[in-house]
């Protein structure tokens, strides 16, 4: 892992050094450990991960913006995520202090235990079973063999947990959720989502509030409400534009969500990203 961030091995789990013949890229051991790392507000957290690496990242307290060149969106208090080198660069940004904990697993068995979790480029988790691990750890681990154990032992725990989860999802509320996914952009609220899964409009949203704790319009928002920020980088995109195609029913109606979902304006948004918006220029109508 390359760090880039003025953080300072702040609250890091003491491992042994993976000083060894062994071919560590053949194993699966536990490299690194942050526990408990306090992000003050505004301040940045970024590393690059290298081949064959995984960490996971997990919120203990706060709100953090994290951001890759594959998604930007927000994670919450007990919420954990997975990240691969197909992410590239990872920003973690918090507006409030927050505290999360970071693990960093080396070597090339991760994939076979995650491979299927992971094959939509992101898995997103409760970090209930990071902090039991993180509580779990002695102060210094001796062997190599043991960091691989422990190491093989919490990613397997973590796939279960995960699979878990999934399976306790109502066959209305996949469907539904893959509805949304894939046509998002054409949906026209969630009386048509409920009708494309045959259920009544209460039903689903109490399924959904049951199994993942959000209502389908939550869900359906924060599809819609990720998209945009990619679409946003699009220089050849007006606002108005960025709303049709994320199936807003205008561009004030689009602004405003993403005020009450990002809490900032499209056009603020930009600026943060250090992106001359040319279309805010012909657009302020949009942005207020």
């Amino acid at each position: 892992m390359q760090w880039h961030t003025s953080f300072s091995n702040q609250n890091m789990v003491k491992l042994k050094p993976l000083e060894s013949d062994i071919n560590i890229a053949k194993l699966l051991v536990l490299s690194d450990a942050y526990n408990d790392i306090s992000v003050n507000a505004n301040e940045d957290i970024i590393f690059e991960l290298d081949e064959p690496e995984l960490a996971i990242i997990s919120v203990n307290n706060g709100k953090i913006s994290l951001q890759t060149t594959q998604f930007d969106d927000v994670v919450c208090s007990g919420c954990a995520i997975a990240l691969t080198t197909f992410h590239g660069k990872c920003h973690i940004t918090s507006n409030t202090t927050s505290t999360i904990s970071i693990l960093l697993f080396s070597g090339s068995l991760w994939h076979s235990i995650l491979e299927k979790q992971l094959s939509k480029r992101m898995l997103l988790f409760n970090n209930s079973s990071i902090r039991l691990f993180l509580s779990s750890l002695p102060e210094c681990i001796a062997e190599i063999s043991d960091i691989s154990a422990i190491s093989y032992s919490f990613l397997l725990s973590l796939r279960n947990a995960v699979l878990s989860e999934q399976a306790h999802y109502p066959f209305v509320v996949e469907a539904a959720l893959n509805i949304i996914e894939e046509d998002y952009a054409f949906l026209e609220g969630v009386q048509d989502l409920a009708e494309r899964v045959e259920v009544s409009v209460g039903h689903l949203t109490r399924l959904f509030k049951q199994s993942i704790g959000l209502t389908p319009l939550q869900c359906l928002t924060q599809f819609r409400i990720a998209h945009s920020k990619q679409l946003l980088l699009d220089d050849s995109l007006s606002i108005a534009m960025i709303a049709n195609l994320c199936g807003f029913a205008n561009a004030n109606y689009f602004a405003k969500v993403f005020r009450h979902e990002v809490g900032m304006s499209p056009s603020e948004y930009l600026q943060t990203k250090n992106i001359s918006n040319k279309k805010a220029k012909s657009s302020d109508i949009y942005l207020l």
